[in-house]
């Protein structure tokens, strides 16, 4: 053991302990293992802004937002970071002090070993060890034990221990490992695309249960742009209600408890919308009473905090929410009858807006009925009333002048139904199935106010509670229950107006109440409830129509000197550093695709260059566009296409 005791930044004393492991053959050294404990915490500090910068690129900033997304430098500063690190620091500590926890290096390898065997979206992961310079020690200092600790931090602690992580310690004990780690081999991006791994075609691959949430049922869940978000549900059948929740990363395949500091009390039946910055859970129930309250959950520094009461809509569950890109609106629920009034809420301020959503050419009061947002309208459909009796009416609300328009009844209107899933094509509505719906379905023109019927000539059997995701191009349903769970599910070609099975080969289990969330790349599924009960495993599905993303790398570019690029005139991406871009939007194959510089950066001036730009998809991903940047005191725009 060697010891350190050394006073710096926020007076604390750390004593660092070296777990040396002997063998016949002398190991090589981790090289985070020598150096003082000031450097050991900087180092931390550096590449965890990495790892979050990366994060940052990835999240899903929707379009409909009138703020541009911010730089990552501007969202989460230096001093913020640090704190975090110490804050998991403080935890292995405390973990070792009161129960001698220590994490092997067998521990730890064995981990690393799994991310690169199991991970789901190889090429982020390659992307990130290239980014902490492919060295296995960093990889495991800054990505492995982090998430390690704070799982084991909170299952030790249950969520009581917030006054014991802010205490302030005379000490801290660390275990750093002195043996080097090793980096598994990995395909090489040669061969990304002759890889089963990188291209995996109408198939499904299981994803990790180690330190997955508690097996639950009526959770929700968002997909941040990098990670799956789980939270609340209900372990037991009228009991066990859950205000606990996970972080899923399918480039690593590993798991992180959220925090239950400030989190929401436990429910079910309540909504959960991506922002951009967080996740806004609202409303729902313990089947004792309604909540009008909330939480919003940051998952970069795994914190929460509450939405404000004042104004918000009252007490109810069953409802709807949607985002409009700046606003949540909610709609609809029960809440001692059945609801047609909502309320509409702005995370940034926190604040409900003294708009009051009329209700006197509202839809009539419902529950579990669907709400989709166009980009200028919010679109309702379905559900069940007074008397708990399924409608087939609905309502266009327009957001800007506060008003609402009846969904049309004539013509291939669909059968009432509740429990049903609703989709957002960019165009049109898509409902399908639920309770009293059948293997039936609609599609819903807001523009025109027409309905079309869904196919049903090898439309999925009968069901509710099932999910669905719109891919881009395609609808994708999966599980649910008829007559009993189901493991089957179908895509939907609307541009056809045809169905096609998904695959049962490696499906997960048969089961209903689940959630599911599209990456842009794969479904994946969790969660639920079967003939075995709850269930807390999942699995993601590579669907055949295989969405292609547009990326590349920015060189030259000042510091913070922020430049907007633009894809086909409608896919916006903020640059603000060097390195890797990816826009938010997927095309596919024979898609073209044109990459510009819609505003070049101007402080200082800067001349920027598009090389490799446009072009065809052709059964590949697009990841060669090169943005060159150089000083000078004209702007000059090239798109690769020299005179």
């Amino acid at each position: 053991m060697i010891c350190f005791n050394k006073k710096f930044n926020h007076v604390i004393i750390f004593t660092v302990m070296m777990i040396v492991l002997f063998s016949s053959v002398k190991a090589k050294t981790n090289a985070w293992s020598t150096i003082p404990q000031e450097s050991y915490i900087e180092k931390l500090v550096t590449c965890q802004k990495i790892i979050k910068e990366q994060q940052w690129q990835y999240t899903i900033w929707p379009k409909q937002n009138k703020r541009p997304k911010p730089s990552y430098s501007k969202r989460l500063d230096r001093d913020k970071i640090y704190d975090q690190v110490i804050k998991t620091l403080k935890m292995e500590s405390i973990l070792y002090d009161k129960y001698n926890f220590q994490l092997s290096h067998e521990k730890l390898q064995s981990e690393l070993d799994k991310a690169v065997r199991n991970s789901k979206l190889p090429r982020r992961l390659l992307q990130l060890f290239s980014r902490l310079d492919n060295d296995a020690d960093s990889i495991v200092e800054c990505v492995i034990r982090p998430v390690l600790i704070r799982n084991e931090f909170i299952k030790a602690f249950k969520g009581q221990n917030n006054e014991l992580v802010d205490k302030p310690l005379k000490g801290l004990s660390l275990s750093i490992n002195a043996e080097s780690f090793s980096l598994p081999a990995m395909i090489n991006k040669s061969n990304l695309n002759e890889s089963n791994l990188f291209n995996m075609t109408n198939t499904w691959q299981d994803i990790s249960t180690s330190s997955a949430p508690v097996a639950r049922k009526n959770h929700t869940a968002v997909w941040t742009g990098s990670k799956m978000i789980i939270w609340g549900g209900l372990i037991g059948n009228n009991s066990g209600f859950q205000n606990t929740g996970g972080k899923y990363d399918p480039a690593t395949d590993m798991w992180e408890a959220t925090s239950l500091t400030m989190a929401p009390s436990a429910r079910i039946s309540h909504t959960a919308i991506w922002t951009g910055d967080v996740m806004v859970v609202w409303g729902g129930s313990d089947n004792i009473v309604a909540f009008n309250s909330g939480g919003r959950y940051d998952p970069d520094d795994n914190s929460w905090l509450p939405t404000n009461n004042t104004n918000s809509p009252i007490p109810r569950s069953l409802h709807s929410a949607v985002w409009t890109g700046t606003e949540m609106i909610i709609w609809g629920g029960f809440g001692g009858g059945h609801l047609n009034n909502g309320g509409i809420y702005d995370p940034l301020v926190n604040t409900w807006s003294s708009i009051v959503i009329p209700t006197s050419s509202a839809p009539a009061g419902r529950a579990e009925h669907t709400a989709v947002w166009t980009g200028s309208h919010m679109v309702v459909s379905g559900g069940y009333g007074l008397g708990s009796i399924d409608v087939n009416t609905g309502g266009i609300y327009d957001f800007a002048n506060n008003s609402w328009t009846a969904t049309s009844t004539t013509g291939f209107v669909p059968s009432p139904r509740d429990r049903h899933t609703a989709e957002w094509t960019g165009d049109a509505m898509i409902i399908w199935g639920g309770t009293n719906g059948g293997n039936t379905g609609g599609i819903l023109d807001p523009i025109n106010n027409n309905w079309v019927a869904t196919a049903v000539l090898d439309a999925p059997t009968t069901r509710q509670w099932h999910s669905s995701i719109w891919t881009g191009n395609q609808m994708i349903l999966w599980g649910g229950n008829g007559s009993s769970s189901t493991d089957t599910g179908a895509r939907f070609d609307i541009a056809n107006n045809t169905w096609q099975n998904t695959t049962i080969t490696g499906a997960p289990s048969a089961r209903d109440r689940h959630t599911a969330v599209w990456t842009n790349s794969a479904m994946i599924i969790w969660g639920g409830t079967g003939s075995l009960g709850n269930t807390n495993t999942g699995a993601m599905y590579f669907p055949d129509d295989v969405p292609r993303t547009i990326s590349g790398n920015v060189t030259g570019l000042h510091a913070n000197n922020p430049m907007l690029l633009q894809n086909n005139s409608n896919d916006f991406l903020l640059v603000t550093s060097d390195g890797f871009f990816e826009f938010d939007t997927a095309l596919f194959d024979s898609q073209g695709y044109d990459v510009s510089i819609l505003y070049a950066p101007v402080d200082p001036i800067q001349a920027c260059e598009v090389i490799n730009g446009f072009g065809v998809i052709n059964n590949s991903n697009i990841d060669n566009v090169e943005i060159n940047c150089t000083f000078g005191n004209d702007l000059i725009f090239k798109n690769g296409l020299e005179n």
